[in-house]
């Protein structure tokens, strides 16, 4: 059984998916189309993504067993309305393999839903290609002629959108390549030379752009030195938690002051369909904190007044922030959008709230940090700070439904309480 409900009549093959008997019917088919070579011995849901009564993604880690052995693979299925997703299985190229490899696709027949495996992806179809023939693509992702690399290992993978990756030389230098559903039409790769070169003299960094092969969709970047602020505030001393804090804290801000403006435009009124997108997808899997959670989504419908539009990272994460001495890396710049710059010193507010709230870090570990970014906060208006913070705490709550974590629904809960 996959661990989640969601009720949606638009997709009636989801609830044929959630059912007891859904992992079994899975792994049936996995077996049937491979002549009995595979079998599938679990399935644990990672993440989804979902869009009423039009679509599902499921995000899963999978073991199969075969003629080798078992191995484990991340995995995607997906579920369309209105016959689509038989529509995409029948355009899948055919992938000539060896029945000794795992199956790539296959259409589980009683719920219809199609199941890929990575790192075959409809959507992205390039994420196989660079995995399956990566010593094509080092010479322009390392930005040298010849290049001797160890095969890349996979960071991190969202269904439908795109792949991180770290690749290493053997003589030691490595990389990240980002690999996207389309061409970098964000202008990140731009951002990115544009900010590394104006951050030399600043308390912030980005990652240095080494390389990029556009037929791929990929772009590479520098490794980042230092130690994650997720870590620091979990595992250093409060001190050491203070004097971070307020580097990310002034980092933060000369990144508002020096980044160009970003192509995406994310004004009040994107915010608000931000609000209302987390809140329906709250309502996905608890109707009881899905009302608490569009409550709260109207309440910014009706208080949204246009904002300021100016350089803002919409993406902060503890994880996205590395930190050295005096100077803090700020990664994945992928959402980069002229909005709202406060929204970003309010989430990193209710991210490290929510760190303690799920015990990732203590009260006075989380309060160490909060006392840097306080400052700041005080500096916006009362009306503006509450506005952004009930977007930033439905972000959040969305973020734990589309978990597959089991404690998902306390998480939420404890999430809406806090903006309370």
């Amino acid at each position: 059984m996959i661990a989640l409900a969601i009720s949606d009549p638009g997709l009636p093959g989801l609830t044929r998916l959630m059912r007891p008997t859904g992992r079994a019917e899975l792994s049936d088919a996995v077996y049937h189309a491979t002549g009995g070579l595979w079998s599938l011995d679990r399935l644990r849901l990672v993440r989804f993504r979902h869009r009423p009564r039009e679509r599902v993604i499921l995000q899963v880690d999978t073991r199969l067993r075969g003629p080798r052995g078992p191995v484990c693979l991340p995995a995607s299925i997906w579920l369309h309305a209105g016959g689509k997703t038989a529509k995409v299985a029948a355009r899948l190229p055919p992938v000539d393999r060896s029945p000794l490899l795992p199956p790539t696709a296959l259409i589980e027949p009683r719920s219809g839903a199609l199941i890929q495996f990575f790192p075959h992806d409809y959507r992205v179809p390039q994420i196989a290609r660079f995995v399956t023939d990566h010593q094509r693509y080092a010479p322009r992702l390392f930005a040298e002629s010849s290049v001797d690399a160890c095969p890349p290992k996979l960071v991190r993978y969202r269904p439908g959108l795109g792949a991180t990756f770290y690749w290493r030389r053997k003589s030691g230098k490595a990389i990240y390549v980002k690999i996207f559903a389309e061409a970098d039409d964000c202008g990140l790769a731009d951002q990115l030379f544009h900010l590394g070169a104006v951050s030399q003299p600043s308390f912030f960094k980005v990652p240095r752009l080494i390389g990029r092969a556009d037929e791929i969709a990929a772009i590479s970047v520098e490794a980042a030195r230092g130690r994650s602020f997720d870590d620091i505030l979990a595992a250093a001393g409060i001190s050491k938690i203070r004097h971070a804090s307020l580097v990310v804290v002034d980092a933060i801000g000369e990144f508002h002051a020096q980044a160009a403006g970003p192509k995406k435009i994310k004004d009040h009124r994107e915010l608000v369909r931000r609000a209302k997108r987390a809140a329906a997808l709250v309502g996905a899997v608890s109707s009881v904190l899905g009302q608490r959670a569009a409550t709260l989504s109207d309440w910014v419908e009706c208080s949204a007044r246009p904002i300021r539009l100016r350089p803002a990272h919409m993406d902060i994460k503890i994880e996205h922030l590395v930190v050295a001495g005096q100077r803090c890396t700020i990664l994945d710049l992928d959402s980069m959008a002229l909005s709202d710059p406060g929204y970003d010193f309010v989430m990193l507010e209710r991210r490290i709230t929510d760190a303690a709230a799920c015990e990732h870090c203590s009260k006075d570990q989380a309060g160490a940090a909060l006392a840097a970014i306080d400052g700041v906060l005080k500096n916006m208006t009362p009306e503006r700070l509450k506005w952004l913070g009930a977007i930033c705490t439905l972000q959040i709550a969305r973020h734990h439904a589309q978990s597959g974590h089991p404690a998902r629904l306390s998480r939420i809960a404890k999430t809406l309480d806090q903006w309370q």
